[in-house]
Order: C-alpha cells, then structure tokens, then sequence
C-alpha cells in the first residue's frame, strides 16, 4: 500500500468515526436548551450553562493541541471522545444546575479537544495540493451527522423521554471511540524533518535550516512577518466567531419564540437544514479553493453569512425559516473546510508544521472561547432588547473580521505564483 492509499485510509476512518461525534453535536444546542428550560431555568441560567461547556473547551483545545505534538494525536483524541460518552450518560442520572454545570465543563473539555485535533490529524495527512478537498470532504461527511442529528432526536424526543436521547448519544460516542482505538493510525511524525519554505513572490518566508542561523536580523524579520501574519488571520477567526455563537447557540429558543406554534420535528428539521446543503457545498467549496486559493471564497461566504443574521429579523413563518437556514449552510459549507484548510497553508508557508497542533489548539481557542462570552453576551442581549438586536448586532460583527483576514496573504492563490521549495538542512 502506497504512502498516499495509507493517508486515505487514515482519512476516510477517522471520517467515519467522527460522524456520530458531529451527529451528537449537532443536536446539543438544539436540545439541551429546551432540556434546561423543561426543568426551570430562564434564559441567562440556560446562558450560564451553554457557556460553561465552552470555556473549559477553549482552554482543552490549546493544551491538547500542544500535548499533541509531543506525545501523538491518536491516544488524546481516544481520551477525549471517551469523556464525551460518558457526560451523555452523566446527564442520564443526575440533575440540578451544579450537577449540569459540572458535567457540561466536562463535556466541553473533551468535546472541544476531540474536534480541535481532528483537522490536525488530516493536515498531517494531505498535503497542500489536496488539503482543501480533505478538509471539504471531512465537513461534508460531518454534515451528515449534522442533518441526521436533529431529525433523530427530534424523533426520539416525540416518541420517547430526553432520557432515550442521553443514551442514544452516549452509545453512538462510545462506538466512536472503539473505532479510532482499533482502526485509526498515528500521524504524528516520529522525526521532524527540517524544511526551509519559501514564497516566490509573496511576503512570508521562514528559514529553518542550521545552515543559516547566523543570519539572525533576517531570521528575527521573517518570524514577525510569520507571527503578524498568522495574528491576522486568528484575529479575523475571533470577532467572526463573536458574532456566529453570540446567537448560535440559542436559536432553537428563537425559533419556539418566533413561531410558536413549530413542532418538534419542524424544530428538528430547521437544524438539519442547514448541514444537508454542508454536505454537498463542502467537497466543492475545498475542491474550488484547491485551484483559486482559499481567501476570495471565504470573504464571500462571510458577507453571505452576515447577510443571512439580518434575514433572520425579517423571518415570521416556518418556510422562511427553512430558506434562511439553507442559505445559512451555503456559507457554512464554505467557512469552515476554508478555514481550516487555510490555517493549514499559513502553518506550512511559515514552517510551523512541527507546531500544527498546538496551531489548531489555539485557532479552536480563539473562536471556542467567543462561545462563552457570545452566549453571555446573545441570551443578555435577548432578554434586555430582542432577537432582532442581537441579529443586527451579530451580523455588524460578523462583516467587522473582514478588516483583519483582508491583510493575510493567500498561500494557495495560484495567481501569486506560490510554491513549496524543500531543502535539506
């Protein structure tokens, strides 16, 4: 078997055994809220909660992206979906507001690492050429889960208890787990090896070779090029983020305030609309990224996506529901493989690939931490001024992380002449 066929193996498992991961996922910000509000919390309790699953999870991606590069991603990544299966299980025998404080900063430890080191493991795996159809294909399948999620769910809770749904989640999770621990190979490389990557017309140029450390002026000038450069682009990551989980996690309290009369499976189907049009825009976005580059398309999904929060003001029906949701996953679909596959590129041109995980730990900090202040900030907002406050306020965010990602330079745009040049220490 060739280098190539093990790597798409590699991929294709973890694929497949992330899929019940993104199904249980998807349906957290759909049914815990409602779960919270069935036993007596108000809107900022339900706040409180939601952010407490996100704070620790910032801080668990960025350690275990670091751990990651030092001890291997496999074993981290097996801890991690363990933990997440069993809070599931957890919220199935206990109940009370410090009980779900607890077990959502548990679930939100290890739900966040796992997510934050699956992309690593494919950057390990793909190399640039191939790394947005990857990243394409891994959200693609991911949305599957996505759409599947909320539909099972939302039957589960109309013909059973949220109890069913707790051990429904906990047995997809731990079936996950088995197929990583038996199936899934290490890509952490045993030996680095040491490259120098140059651009030939761009900016950024990281020279890591022994040969050349005395030049240390140029060297210090090239790591802040690289340093500035990979800001930018966490920064844009960040206020983006803002304002997506300002509201996020708390449309499902949108949606049964605005329309009344929705049902569970109406619910359930408004989830589930926006990962059906993820799986087929994905592939395409990373494979159209592939050959244009990565920055153009993701501007555009961002101003669709901001777009998309205003017509959100403008929605009063189920139908209209279902139409913004599904333009909402056409910006989704290009936002995230983009996003992650354009990280990808900027740890490679400034020959950071030896720091990949601790490079997605800290961009999964960055837009996980927004998570817990955005949905302070979202449920503050609602109860003070409104949903359609919080929409407009969102969507002026959300345009806002255009300032900063306008200033990164695309590895990938074919129009820059970029190639990758290999020299040997």
């Amino acid at each position: 078997m060739s280098k190539q066929e093990r790597a798409s193996r590699n991929l294709y498992v973890l694929i497949l055994s992330m899929l019940p991961v993104t199904m249980t996922t998807a349906t957290i910000y759909m049914v815990l809220p409602l779960y919270f509000k069935s036993v007596g919390f108000s809107t900022t309790d339900v706040g409180l909660l939601i952010a407490l699953g996100t704070l620790p999870g910032a801080f668990s991606a960025l350690f275990m992206g670091w751990l990651s590069d030092h001890i291997g991603r496999k074993r981290l990544l097996v801890i991690n979906l363990f933990l997440y299966a069993s809070c599931f299980l957890l919220f199935y025998f206990f109940l009370g507001f410090a009980a779900f404080a607890i077990i959502r900063f548990i679930e939100g430890f290890s739900i966040w690492a796992a997510v934050g080191l699956a992309p690593t493991i494919i950057a390990d795996m793909i190399p640039p050429e191939r790394r947005g159809q990857a990243m394409g294909l891994y959200d693609g399948v991911s949305g599957i889960g996505r759409v599947t999620g909320p539909l099972i769910a939302g039957m589960i809770l109309t013909l059973g208890s949220y109890s069913y749904y707790f051990i429904f989640c906990a047995t997809s999770v731990f079936i996950s787990t088995l197929v990583v621990l038996i199936l899934l190979k290490e890509t952490l490389a045993k030996q680095a090896k040491t490259l120098q990557y140059e651009f030939v017309q761009r900016t950024i140029s990281v020279d890591n070779s022994e040969k050349h450390k005395s030049k240390a002026g140029q060297g210090t000038n090239q790591r802040k090029k690289a340093i500035k450069t990979i800001a930018l682009f966490y920064s844009a990551a960040f206020v983006r983020s803002v304002g997506q989980t300002a509201i996020s996690p708390l449309m499902s309290l949108f949606f049964t305030n605005r329309l009344t009369d929705i049902s569970s499976m109406e619910l359930s189907i408004l989830f589930s609309a926006p990962s059906l049009i993820v799986i087929v825009i994905a592939p395409l976005a990373g494979r159209l990224s592939d050959r244009i580059g990565r920055k153009k398309p993701l501007i555009a999904a961002i101003v669709i996506f901001a777009v998309v929060l205003y017509l959100y003001t403008q929605t009063y029906s189920f139908l209209q529901a279902l139409m913004v949701r599904l333009f909402e996953g056409t910006a989704t679909g290009f936002i995230q493989p983009l996003g992650n596959a354009y990280l990808g590129d900027l740890l490679v041109a400034t020959g950071q690939t030896k720091r990949s995980g601790a490079g997605y730990g800290i961009f999964q900090f960055l837009t996980i931490q927004t998570s817990s202040y955005g949905t302070i900030f979202g449920g503050y907002i609602i109860d003070t001024a409104g949903y359609n406050t919080l929409f407009a306020i969102s969507a002026i965010i959300v345009v806002t992380s255009l300032i900063p990602l306008s200033k990164v330079p695309d590895p990938h745009d074919p129009r820059k002449r970029f190639t990758l040049v290999a020299k040997p220490p």
